[in-house]
């Protein structure tokens, strides 16, 4: 058997397979995982696949691995080095999207200010739009502050 996770086969559950050394994968699988029990849908099995950079043991002196090997896979697939570089790759994106973000709330003020100017320019009767105000705030259900000019 290539994976435990087939065994959850056994118990009519459904088993995945997630690379142990990716904090993000683990995260969606768990997040599933989750999901799926509080909607009732019973229990998920999680393998991780990962690499143990310890011997079975305190003391086990390793002699079917080279501390070599043991160090290069783990460098090549630390986990908090491929968090680090994700999160450093999801703060590249947001300082590129930064500049086009920072125009859009700027023609978003811009209209609501052309909006406001406009609404202001207008001549209208006072006590008719308190009355068509106080029964927009009747009909949502809340009570509407009074403003002082």
């Amino acid at each position: 058997m290539e994976n435990i996770s087939d065994r959850a086969a056994g118990y009519h559950i459904p088993g995945v397979v997630v690379d142990g050394q990716d904090p993000f994968a683990v995260y969606e699988a768990a997040k599933a995982a989750v999901e799926r029990a509080r909607a009732g849908e019973g229990p998920t099995m999680i393998e991780c696949k990962t690499y143990r950079i310890e011997g079975h043991f305190v003391g086990d002196p390793e002699l079917y691995r080279s501390k070599e090997e043991t160090m290069k896979i783990f460098h090549d697939t630390d986990p908090l080095k491929k968090f680090r570089e994700k999160i450093a790759n999801i703060n590249s994106l947001l300082e590129q999207i930064a500049p086009y973000e920072k125009e859009r709330v700027e023609k978003v003020k811009e209209r609501i200010t052309d909006a406001l100017e406009k609404t202001l320019s207008v001549d209208y009767d006072k006590n008719r739009l308190e009355q068509e105000l106080n029964l927009l705030h009747r009909k949502a259900g809340c009570q509407r502050r009074k403003t002082t000019p």
